[in-house]
């Protein structure tokens, strides 16, 4: 009978009214409304919570830019310099706020650099997207996504007023796709004024627009451009749906100061242990892709043409190429695996040596932590230890 009692007194147990009520009252006193300036204002309040991070409030429009420490240290480092890859995911909250993931250098850091007019960013086709950056970064090169491209033609090819029947799309999606990984910039163009030359009107009016921005999705264009192998803008796609399904749980923010809070606590601490995962030799995915490369490699025959170009051609001679040691965009591939093999020094080997776990070790804690535990534990190395203490 007392335990009756007990829960039927509203001030032992409270009702779920009321719990919702004292819910509503703390989200309030911390996170504030959805209003601007109710979250403005909070945002503003939490920046002393957080002094190691550049945080930058803008009103009319409404926006919020946060720097991490993790993206800080990642700005003064070589991987960060070449490309930029953009985009955005909208609705995370109960407001429509959109998050826009920068994966590259800041403005502050290219002009600190030097290097503002080498820069590239590669996007997928939004407009608005699009015309932001080329008015911020006028003297920047904009990419497009191959992905989000043929995405995007594909869908027009299924609308049922375009009149293109299903066996034509299949085809239209295969002559189009030889002119975007042709290697040839010549053979493209020949390719290409095919299309718009199609018997079909939509469709050559439709590829007349795609002609004009070739410099932006053809691959053969990109070949001198530090794009280190990504043609498609999946680097930063990852990185959303982590957001989404780490960071949000498929649910929607109360508001952008609560968007905020969990950029600057929940994402950055799930980067970090990612890092420090990675540099504590727990991923071993990038030793076993090096090793095959390298079983391919040893099938083939390496000449040295000049200081930076080589002939690599198979051991049965009916197949060669000639690369440059960087590779197609700086990605590795077997052909620079044998050039390795060969004796040259290679930049971009996808297994990583030791300083490169100390430099992911810093990326993720900064300096202060003691280099020598991410040494391999080499027995001769450890006994050599002993005998000297």
């Amino acid at each position: 009978m007392q335990t009756i009692k007990l829960l039927a007194d509203a001030q032992t147990n409270p009702t779920d009214r009321q719990v919702y009520q004292m819910f509503d009252y703390w989200r309030t006193k911390h996170f504030g409304d959805r209003t601007e300036n109710s979250i403005a204002q909070v945002v503003r309040e939490m920046q002393n919570t957080f002094p190691d991070y550049i945080i930058e409030v803008q009103e009319n429009p409404f926006c919020i830019c946060i720097v991490t420490p993790i993206m800080r240290r990642a700005h003064g480092l070589p991987l960060s310099r070449d490309i930029v890859f953009v985009d955005s995911s909208g609705s995370c909250d109960q407001g429509g706020s959109c998050v826009t993931f920068f994966f590259g250098v800041t403005k502050e850091i290219l002009l600190f650099m030097d290097k503002w007019s080498h820069q590239f960013f590669m996007t997928d086709d939004s407009k608005s997207e699009r015309q932001a950056l080329n008015e911020i970064f006028p003297n920047s090169t904009l990419l497009l996504c191959t992905f989000h491209v043929l995405q995007a033609l594909w869908r027009w090819l299924c609308e049922t007023k375009h009149g293109v029947s299903k066996f034509e799309r299949q085809l239209y999606m295969q002559r189009f796709r030889k002119v975007m990984y042709s290697p040839n910039e010549i053979e493209a163009k020949v390719m290409m004024d095919e299309l718009c030359n199609d018997k079909s009107t939509l469709f050559s009016k439709h590829m007349m627009t795609y002609r004009n921005r070739m410099l932006e999705w053809c691959i053969c264009y990109r070949t001198q451009f530090p794009t280190h192998g990504h043609n498609a803008n999946n680097i930063v796609e990852a990185p959303i749906r982590v957001f989404k399904d780490i960071v949000l749980e498929r649910c929607k923010a109360f508001n952008s100061a609560i968007l905020f809070d969990f950029i600057c606590k929940i994402l950055e601490d799930y980067h970090k242990k990612c890092l420090i995962k990675f540099s504590l030799f727990r991923v071993t995915k990038f030793e076993i892709i090096f090793q095959n490369f390298c079983n391919k490699a040893k099938l083939l025959n390496v000449k040295q043409k000049n200081d930076t170009t080589y002939e690599i051609n198979s051991s049965s001679g009916n197949n060669f190429c000639t690369v440059i040691y960087t590779g197609q965009g700086g990605r590795f591939c077997k052909h620079i695996c044998a050039v390795h093999l060969f004796g040259d020094t290679v930049n971009n080997l996808p297994n990583l040596t030791n300083n490169d776990r100390i430099e992911i070790g810093t990326l993720a804690v900064g300096n202060n932590f003691d280099h020598t535990f991410l040494h391999k534990m080499d027995m001769n190395t450890m006994e050599t230890e002993v005998e000297t203490n």
